[in-house]
């Protein structure tokens, strides 16, 4: 991952000459970053919808410790947020609850990586499905980095925040609540039963780590639909001023 970052800094270092060196940054974590969520995508939603069983098909041994085939996901997972964190907090200047995400997807992954008890039946949804968001995200970005887009392409952007707003809702809040309690019960079930201080240590990690990661998406759901309502006053505001004028 580090390679791939320097390599991209230093062609996009030649393309945008006349942009400042953080901004060329950022745009190089940016293509990373999207270039990792479109194939996690592409293979997270191949694995959920059509390689796994249906959960009902499934047995709660088989949710906890099986499912090796889906590693790619999570490893993946787990090399790009070690590459993250540091890049993202001391080079990016992300904020705190973006860092808190990267740390949290990292303890998970990690388990999902290196252990049998892996919790991997929902690591292509969890790993994989919801990067559908990351590209529409990673669009918003670049036009926040120029607010000359905003003025100039208004109704673009409109378009860009519509297209990451609805499908975050659905994929990390609306679908992500009802398979999260599934985890949240396996985690915990494993928890009390293992007689492995190293296991219970590191599995108490990834359900706190869960819990962060659901705090953060009911979070950011909740900015996401008051930005919308926010949008929306204000457009009803303009068409009642016109009609006044």
């Amino acid at each position: 991952v580090t390679v791939a970052f320097l390599a991209t800094y230093h062609v996009f270092k030649r393309l945008f000459q006349h942009k400042k060196l953080s901004q060329i940054y950022h745009i190089s974590f940016e293509f990373i970053a999207v270039m990792k969520n479109v194939f996690l995508f592409v293979i997270g939603t191949y694995y959920y919808f059509y390689a796994l069983p249906k959960f009902h098909e499934t047995t709660l041994e088989d949710r906890i410790t099986g499912y090796d085939h889906v590693y790619i996901v999570c490893a993946i997972q787990f090399a790009f947020n070690v590459f993250s964190i540091p890049v993202s907090s001391m080079v990016m200047g992300e904020s705190l609850d973006i860092v808190i995400h990267h740390v949290a997807v990292l303890m998970v992954s990690f388990l999902s990586t290196f252990f049998t008890c892996g919790f991997r039946y929902h690591a292509p949804y969890y790993y994989g499905v919801i990067e559908v968001t990351s590209v529409p995200l990673a669009v918003m970005k670049m036009f926040k980095m120029n607010p000359d887009w905003i003025q100039n392409y208004p109704m673009h952007y409109s378009w860009v925040r519509l297209a990451f707003g609805i499908p975050f809702l659905l994929v990390r809040f609306v679908w992500w609540m009802p398979q999260i309690v599934d985890v949240l019960q396996m985690t915990f079930l494993v928890f009390r039963t293992t007689t492995s201080p190293l296991l219970k240590f590191l599995v108490g990690f990834f359900f706190l780590s869960s819990v962060a990661l659901t705090g953060l998406q009911t979070l950011w759901s909740g900015l996401i639909i008051k930005g919308a309502m926010k949008q929306n006053d204000k457009q009803k505001q303009n068409v009642i001023k016109k009609h006044v004028d």
